[in-house]
């Protein structure tokens, strides 16, 4: 580890001493400019005041991505966790430290999805990684960064046909594949124009699930034998397939429209979590229950651009419809539950699937103008308003709980003492949130090299949520219903220097925020127990938005005649009023406004081009994140001088891009990845009556090599992923049920996949 840290410096610290042998070079070997719309208008990367990580199209095919994983290990100071319940909606991301469900912004070109959502990086023209708060153009959940996948559009004059398919071997599993395809096709020349894609992927599963008799306490009481099954193997297979459509319309020179479709659906035989500690394949289970997961996504959009003398006009409506289904293997539950609950007695392991069905549609709608005025005055002013509606459902039958019971306190198996079957337990949660805003964003050219930005955004957000929870394991049935609503003001100020064509300075100050909420649990219920912290429960009900204020120092370079580039950037934010999770001895969590934190570091990346045919791009982060002041120190995680969880200290990334040929006469290329993800904690997941130390997550080194070979319109690759088999955790993955006591549920990265691909293009 040592040796690569070492070799990481010294590359860092390269471009200081390759400069003058670069200077010398009569060649002249140019960097490829990135065109952004972090700022929502088309700029320069290199002009852009804000530290942004911006990957090509044409990248992200080198380095193989196809999901968010792929692309987010090569952005510094960028981490994520799996923190959801189920396996279809747990990926929470954090930038410069700032982690936690809705902090981080994610977006599919002009509108914001859900940062869980997992649409494929595919046909995508880049990715923009905006590091720091954007509350000013992208409000509420942009609270550390944003991310957005920035589509292609249809080609108004070009024909095209392009395939790509894979076939890969994973260690632990068994093969993979996966197959897309592309087709552009103008339908009026200049004036019309359709894009559509379509994919399908296997991945093998690399989990085996294996009978065990269950001993409920260790070293107490009888073990119960359950009947045996058969060892089923790679019990966690994933397929996932898609189709992305888009139409472009040319109905003048200044006015254009377009629409876009991208529908996927991806299934899952058995959660992908390894029990205990990551590199563990063996899922230890009393019975035979296939813990399977669906998770079908619809994102429609359709929307104008109208260009004027003075800037252009853009308005946007789109709306995403997902609808996930988890079915999780609670056998245990009614055991742990009577064992909380004071039973005397055991009840065994019943057969019990929890399946949990959520539903959720999205409406966005965005008008915005983005000036283009003659002198010194630019500005970006708009609209923004959404409605989101969530449902839950769940509905668990313990099969044999009324007789289990019924046995323990000598009553026949016939009779329904508790009034509730075999019902363990049911949920029917009905959220809904709008948001309504105005913003803008003005830059002021002082002098040629001088220049001052300023914005604001004006929100306000109403939430309602109403549930019913019942069953055993909700001790009755308890209705809950309230509403939650909250306005405010988000600001930004910033300062551009640009002394010359080669260098940029930039400052800001900027606030972000997370909008609040409404606990979907009964806090009455609870009541006891937030009085064992010293929480009204009436207060309870309602959780405010949290927020930060970001100050920061960056600095864009161009050296070289071009061929070398340098960003950098410092910054400190402080975070108020953390939105924290309290895990009751109830069985429900709840969010509640607690305490302060800190988070400092940097960012530096560079791109080299070393001669005509090598390029070399480096990135690497420091977050120092913690804890400062508990308010009320609700688990170990929340105690002053606590590191924030899933936020590694040091996040290091290189890539080495060689032109070669093979005899002389076939070009090829050779790309080599490193990354370095370091160590933390993971979230922690609690259970009635038990105290679980953090989830440390092991640094990790991954290394990802590709060996390519063209013939003509044909490209061929071999590579091979996770080429030194490293497995660390990502995640300590909340359960749908009460965790069973001593085996957390690991979501962690996938073991080494070699395999050989192909692409065309006519």
């Amino acid at each position: 580890m040592r040796l690569i840290k070492y070799f990481l410096v010294s590359f860092i610290l390269a471009p200081a001493t390759w400069h003058s042998a670069l200077a010398q070079e009569e060649q002249k070997i140019l960097i490829e400019e990135i065109i952004v719309t972090a700022q929502r208008r088309e700029q320069s990367l290199q002009e852009v005041p804000m530290a942004i990580t911006a990957i090509t199209g044409a990248e992200l095919q080198k380095i193989g991505a196809f999901t968010f994983e792929d692309f987010a290990v090569k952005v510094p100071n960028l981490s994520y966790g799996s923190v959801g319940d189920g396996a279809s909606d747990t990926r929470s991301i954090s930038i410069r430290g700032i982690f936690g469900v809705g902090t981080t912004g994610f977006y599919i070109d002009d509108t914001p999805i859900e940062e869980s959502m997992a649409p494929r990086v595919l046909d995508v023209e880049r990715v923009e990684v905006l590091r720091g708060p954007q509350g000013t153009l992208y409000g509420a959940r942009s609270m550390g960064g944003t991310v957005r996948l920035i589509t292609r559009k249809p080609d108004l004059n070009e024909y095209e046909f392009s395939g790509h398919a894979l076939g890969s071997n994973t260690k632990e599993g068994d093969w993979n594949y996966r197959a897309d395809f592309a087709f552009n096709i103008p339908l009026i020349q200049d004036k019309f124009a359709l894009r559509l894609v379509a994919y399908n992927q296997f991945q093998t599963g690399i989990f085996d699930r294996v009978h065990t008799n269950y001993e409920p306490i260790p070293g107490i009481g009888p073990v119960f034998q359950t009947p045996s099954f058969a060892t089923r193997e790679d019990v966690d297979d994933v397929e996932v397939s898609g189709v992305l459509a888009s139409l472009k319309w040319q109905a003048s020179d200044n006015l254009d429209f377009f629409a876009r479709m991208n529908y996927q659906d991806l299934q899952g035989d058995s959660f992908p979590y390894a029990d205990n500690i990551a590199g563990n394949y063996i899922n230890q289970r009393a019975f035979d229950i296939q813990e399977s997961y669906d998770d079908e996504l619809l994102h429609m959009s359709v929307g104008f651009n109208a260009g004027y003398d003075a800037g252009t006009l853009m308005g946007v409506f789109a709306r995403w419809d997902r609808d996930t289904t988890d079915t999780e293997d609670a056998s245990e539950l009614i055991s742990w539950l009577g064992f909380f609950a004071g039973i005397p007695a055991f009840i065994p392991p019943l057969f019990t699937p929890w399946p949990a069905h959520d539903e959720a549609t999205g409406n966005v709608a965005e008008l915005r103008f983005s000036s283009n005025l003659l002198g010194r005055f630019q500005f970006v002013a708009g609209l923004f308003y959404s409605d989101t509606s969530t449902s839950v459902d769940h509905d668990v039958v313990a099969v044999g709980f009324q007789a289990a019971f019924n046995s323990l306190i000598g009553v026949p198996p016939d009779i329904d003492v508790l009034g509730i079957g075999d019902q363990a337990f049911f949920q029917d949660t009905e959220n809904d949130t709008e948001e309504k805003a105005i913003f803008s964003e003005a830059t002021f050219d002082i002098t040629d090299n001088f220049a001052l930005i300023a914005g604001a955004r004006w929100f306000e957000t109403t939430i309602r949520s109403q549930s019913t929870l019942g069953g055993f394991a909700g001790l009755g049935t308890i209705p809950f219903d309230a509403t939650a609503k909250e306005d405010g003001i988000n600001p930004k100020f910033s300062i551009q220097y640009t002394p010359n064509d080669n260098v940029m300075l930039y400052t800001t100050a900027s606030k972000g925020f997370r909008r609040g909420g409404v606990n979907g649990a009964p806090v009455e219920f609870c009541a006891d127990d937030f009085a064992a912290f010293g929480v009204d429960p009436q207060t309870a009900k309602q959780v405010n938005s949290d927020s930060i204020w970001n100050y920061e120092f960056g600095a864009k370079s161009t050296l070289a005649n071009n061929r070398v580039q340098l960003n950098g950037a410092i910054f400190r934010i402080d975070w108020s009023d953390i939105q924290q999770i309290l895990v009751l001895n109830c069985g429900f969590g709840f969010a509640i406004n607690s305490g302060k934190a800190r988070s400092q570091g940097f960012e530096l990346e560079g791109t080299i081009a070393a001669s005509d045919n090598l390029f070399l791009t480096f990135g690497v982060g420091y977050t120092d994140a913690e804890i400062r002041s508990p308010g009320i120190v609700i688990s170990p995680i929340s105690e002053p001088g606590t590191p924030i969880q899933h936020v590694p200290d040091w996040t290091l990334t290189t890539g080495v891009d060689l032109d070669f040929s093979l005899g002389g006469e076939i070009p090829a290329n050779l790309r080599l990845d490193y990354s370095y993800i370091g160590e933390s904690i993971s979230f922690i997941n609690h259970v009635p009556g038990e105290s679980i130390p953090p989830q440390v997550r092991e640094d990790v080194n991954l290394v990802n090599l590709r060996v390519s070979a063209f013939f003509g319109k044909w490209q061929v690759t071999l590579f091979a992923d996770n080429l030194l088999n490293e497995i660390t955790t990502l995640g300590d993955n909340r359960s749908l049920a009460v965790e069973t006591p001593g085996r957390p549920r690991v979501s962690q990265n996938r073991p080494r996949t070699i395999g050989l691909e192909t692409r065309f293009r006519f």
